[in-house]
């Protein structure tokens, strides 16, 4: 699937709580400062392309933004375009989705049980060498 057209599915998986608890629990204070002054930057920007601040846009604009703030960060110049909260945020999201209930069964398809309870399954196979 592209980026940010699984919006919703991250609010299911309990992203956004998932993201206050690191931000309160994990972050130490000069990452916290970083990433309050990112949101106010994200702000101030949707103020300037949309006329209002960025939780008040559609969900179009605010793809749109993220999109234009993912291609800079990622786009391999030497000095990132937007602050590097945003690739915080990023690595962020993406560990929250991906450890979600919802990122684990339905995107990933993990399966705890690959075999394990099965005789001669991966973990009751003889070790490939002797003692």
């Amino acid at each position: 699937h592209q980026p940010f057209q699984q919006v919703g599915v991250a609010f299911e998986a309990g992203v956004p709580a998932f993201l206050a608890l690191l931000f309160g629990n994990w972050l130490l204070p000069e990452e916290q400062s970083t990433f309050r002054a990112g949101i106010v930057d994200l702000n101030g920007q949707s103020v300037v392309v949309h006329g209002r601040p960025f939780a008040d846009c559609g969900t179009a604009e605010q793809v749109a933004q993220l999109k234009a703030w993912d291609d800079a960060a990622f786009s391999g110049a030497p000095t990132p375009t937007p602050p590097p909260f945003f690739v915080l945020l990023k690595q962020l999201v993406i560990s929250a989705y991906y450890t979600s209930q919802i990122g684990q069964d339905v995107e990933l398809k993990t399966t705890l049980d690959a075999g394990e309870n099965e005789p001669y399954g991966p973990v009751m196979m003889s070790p490939p060498f002797k003692i």
